[in-house]
Parts: C-alpha cells; sequence; structure tokens
C-alpha cells in the first residue's frame, strides 16, 4: 500500500515542473517583458504628476487614454527597438525575480501553498522588490562589467537616489508582476495529465530563444553611417585591387586578413564603405569619434568614451586612401613580376594588350600610354628577379660555377638594381610585413615556391639581363647626347644672333 501511495504521489507531481525549472521561467520572462516595464513607468510616472496638478488634470481630456497611447504607441516600440541596450537590465530583473521567488517557494513550503497561488502577494510582491533592488544594485554594476560604461552607471546611480525613482520602479514592478504572474500559472504549476517537460519545458525554451531574439546585438540600431561595420565587412575596409597568377585576373584582396575576398567590381563597395568611416572619424565633433563591429558599443561610446578603452578588440580602423594606393603599387609589381617569371617558365602567356586592358577596366587613373611603359618596365625588372633567385640558389647548392665567371653581377648589386627598377616591391619572406601588416605567401619568394617554379638556363637568363642593361644605357646614353646636342645648338644660336 505505501509503495502504490509513492507511485501515485509521483504520478501526481510529474505535471507540475522542479523548483529549478519553476525558477528559470520566473527569471527568463521577467528578463524578456523588460522591455515593456518603461511604458508602465511612464504611465506610473505622468499620472502621478497629473493627478496631483488638478489645473493640467482638467485641461486634458482623456488624460488616461492619451497617457497610453504615447506609452503604448512611442514609449513601447522604442524600448524594443533599442532593447539590445536594456540587456543588462534584463539580466538585473531576472536575477532578483529569480532569486525573490526561489525564496518565497522555499520559505511558504512549495507551490501548493496559498501564498504562492496568490498573484497579488508572489508576482506583485516579487514585482516590487524586484524594482526596488535591481536598479539601486545591479543595474550600474552590470552596465559596468558588460560594456564599461562608467559615465553611464554614474547617471544610473544618480537616478536612483532620487525618492520618486524608487517609487516610480517598486510601482511597475508590483503592476508588470501582478500582471505576469497569472500568466505563468499553467508554466509554474502544470496541467494535469501533462508531463511537465511537454508545457513548462517548451514553455522555457520559447521565452529563453525569444529573449535571445530581442536583445541580439546583431538587431539593427538606428546608428549613424560611419560608426558601425559588421564583422564580416571589417576586411573590406582595407581592400586593394591585385593581379592572382593563379587565376590569372584581377580581384579584390583584403590586406588586413591577407585573403581575397571577392572579384574586382566588390573593390567600389568596399571604396563606399571605408569612406563612411573616415567621414565619420574625421567629422568635427565635441569628442573623438570610434568605430566599432558591434552596434551597442558603436552607440553606447557616443556617451560614454570609457567603452572605447574597454574594448579596443572591437575598434574598427581603416587606412587612408593614399596609403592603400602605396600598397596596392607594391603588390602590382610584386604580383606581374611574378607572372612575368612564371610566363618564361613556360605557363599560359597573356597578350600584352590583354594585360593593360584588364588594368585600365578597374579604375586606375593612369592613361594607356603610361601604363603600357610601366608593363613593359616591369617585364624587364622581372628578368633581374628571376637572375637573382637563380644566382641565390647557386650561392647554396652550386658554388664553384659563380667563382668561375666575373662577369656574374652580386646579388647584392642585383637587390639593389631591382629595388631602384620597382620600388618596394616584396622579394623575400622576410620582406613580407611592411606598413604595419603581417603578410604571409606574398612575396615573390613563396609566390614561386608555391607555383613550383623551376629556373631556366642560368646563361640563357643572365645574357636577356645583360642586353637589357645595355639597351637601358644605350637609351641613357642616346638621351644624354638629344640633351647635349639640343643645348649645344641653342649656343651656337644665340651666339650667331649676337654677332649679327
Amino acid at each position: 500500500a505505501q509503495r502504490r501511495f509513492s507511485t501515485l504521489e509521483k504520478r501526481s507531481t510529474r505535471h507540475q515542473p522542479p523548483l529549478p525549472v519553476r525558477v528559470a521561467l520566473v527569471s527568463t520572462s521577467t528578463a524578456l517583458c523588460t522591455p515593456i516595464f518603461p511604458a508602465i513607468g511612464f504611465i506610473n510616472a505622468s499620472l502621478r504628476v497629473i493627478i496631483s496638478d488638478s489645473n493640467l488634470r482638467h485641461k486634458l481630456n482623456g488624460t488616461i487614454g492619451t497617457i497610453a497611447n504615447i506609452a503604448f504607441y512611442y514609449v513601447l516600440p522604442y524600448s524594443y527597438q533599442y532593447s539590445s541596450l536594456l540587456l543588462p537590465f534584463a539580466i538585473s530583473n531576472g536575477i532578483c525575480a529569480g532569486v525573490g521567488y526561489a525564496t518565497l517557494d522555499l520559505v511558504s513550503g512549495g507551490p501548493s501553498s496559498k501564498i504562492m497561488k496568490n498573484p497579488y502577494i508572489t508576482g506583485g510582491g516579487i514585482g516590487a522588490v524586484t524594482g526596488l533592488i535591481a536598479p539601486h544594485l545591479l543595474y550600474g554594476q552590470l552596465y559596468t562589467m558588460m560594456y564599461g560604461a562608467e559615465e553611464i552607471s554614474d547617471v544610473i546611480h544618480a537616478c536612483t537616489s532620487i525618492s520618486m525613482f524608487s517609487q516610480i520602479s517598486c510601482a511597475t514592478g508590483f503592476v508588470a508582476g501582478s500582471i505576469m504572474y497569472p500568466i505563468l500559472h499553467y508554466p509554474i504549476f502544470g496541467v494535469e495529465g501533462v508531463h511537465w517537460v511537454g508545457f513548462a519545458g517548451v514553455s522555457l525554451l520559447l521565452c529563453f530563444g525569444t529573449a535571445i531574439y530581442i536583445y541580439s546585438p546583431e538587431k539593427q540600431l538606428p546608428l549613424e553611417k560611419g560608426s558601425f561595420v559588421r564583422p564580416s565587412q571589417v576586411p573590406l575596409l582595407d581592400a586593394i585591387i591585385r593581379y592572382d597568377v593563379n587565376a590569372k585576373n584581377f580581384r579584390t584582396f583584403s590586406i588586413s586578413t591577407n585573403e581575397w575576398v571577392g572579384p574586382c567590381n566588390l573593390i567600389e563597395t568596399c571604396k563606399l564603405t571605408a569612406e563612411e568611416v573616415r567621414n565619420y572619424q574625421s567629422s568635427r565633433f565635441s569628442r573623438k569619434r570610434y568605430t566599432f563591429d558591434n552596434q551597442v558599443l558603436a552607440l553606447l561610446s557616443s556617451w560614454d568614451s570609457n567603452v572605447v578603452t574597454a574594448f579596443p578588440d572591437n575598434l574598427v580602423t581603416v587606412k587612408g586612401e593614399k596609403e592603400l594606393q602605396h600598397i596596392e603599387d607594391i603588390f602590382f609589381r610584386t604580383d606581374l613580376v611574378v607572372d612575368f617569371i612564371m610566363e618564361r617558365n613556360g605557363t599560359n602567356h597573356i597578350p600584352f594588350n590583354d594585360r593593360a586592358d584588364m588594368l585600365l577596366q578597374y579604375g586606375r587613373s593612369i592613361s594607356k600610354k603610361k601604363l603600357a611603359q610601366r608593363i613593359k618596365a616591369t617585364e624587364a625588372t622581372s628578368t633581374g628577379v628571376e637572375l637573382l633567385f637563380i644566382l641565390r640558389d647557386y650561392c647554396e647548392n652550386k658554388p664553384l660555377l659563380l667563382k668561375q665567371n666575373d662577369n656574374i653581377p652580386s646579388i647584392d648589386f642585383l637587390e639593389k638594381w631591382v629595388r631602384k627598377r620597382a620600388p618596394g616591391i616584396i622579394l623575400y619572406k622576410k620582406d613580407e610585413s611592411f606598413s604595419g601588416l603581417r603578410l604571409t605567401g606574398e612575396s615573390v619568394e613563396s609566390q614561386l615556391d608555391l607555383l613550383m617554379w623551376k629556373s631556366r638556363n642560368f646563361e640563357e637568363v643572365h645574357d636577356h639581363w645583360v642586353r637589357l642593361n645595355n639597351a637601358k644605357k644605350e637609351r641613357h646614353i642616346a638621351h644624354v647626347a638629344a640633351i647635349a646636342s639640343g643645348v649645344l645648338a641653342s649656343l651656337a644660336a644665340i651666339t650667331f644672333n649676337k654677332s649679327i
């Protein structure tokens, strides 16, 4: 008989969730409904002012309706729009309500007691205590812990020191608790014949999921352009146009993540976003302006400068246009040198005109004639780079061959020759860190290793380089001779005129 009684007792309580679940229901639902509390508080504060002033009360027709209209058509929508800013308040309210419910449940003897079934004592009482304790003890501390917003925390403490604020918050908590507790009656007490997991458990999951959605930092906030950049778009701020040797095409490359981020036409979006950030950060304001990759931090930083020092990893910076153009030019020389070397190594050749057209298509502010000259100069430079890497290989593996030939230039001489013709070129892996960048695999050395480059015959490359070098000297001598002859002709003409 005793076993039957215990079995019946267990079956009778299966519909009722255990204490931890009941506490979680109260905490989560309180946190979920926190954006409603400002509307209730507005009604409470308005009625206190209007009812105490008889002249104002007589002037306003339909006072309650007007207040309710403002509260639910203006205050409430704004509360949910900026709900992510209320997250510390929601957590504070949830903690206080949960602790208050657990204490009352244990003291009164469980949910079967009369006290726990009274919405005004339990719901209103817990709400009033929450409205008194949470703002005074938790709001400011949690705001500082979560966002480092000490100035905002000081404002909260200043508000809670006003006696009327405590009265309004307690009354708001009582009203909210009295309304919410009957709604939570069935999830807390359960439904006969339904296991608590199927009702209370599902209700708890729904409340928790809805709370995550409402307080999500991804929720769109009305922010000024340039103050916030989504984390997925941060790499696009420092994007440039680069020539992809593998794809034989120009693509968009992020120098901050060291990755290809998309086709060439993506650069327009990158430039637009970067310009918005520059304009925002450079605009005149009472305090320096910062850009964040988090919407809440972006909004709070305009009110509290302590947010900037508390979250340095979330700050977004962007390089200047001239610096990006300089880096783009460096990669232009580096990538094109690699491409020319690989072409001579037997890979597919792109006609010269097509290469120039590709560059002009994607907005480089340079004439076709000047671009053609740069490409020809880069092709000549690539021969010197190829000879340089062959010499480096010979120094390691075939040093005797170099000693037998006195006409071979030294590695130091070739390096200076290359860097003079292609300023900033990224030759070696050790050169991949520059301008605050930490690149990997983008130097000529790294790319040739990745493309499994095999050097050509040394004599062939050396003879080609010598011919190019001699041709340049001949052009330089011819240019100097032309200038000298012009100067001499001018002097002769002047002398002749004076003699006449």
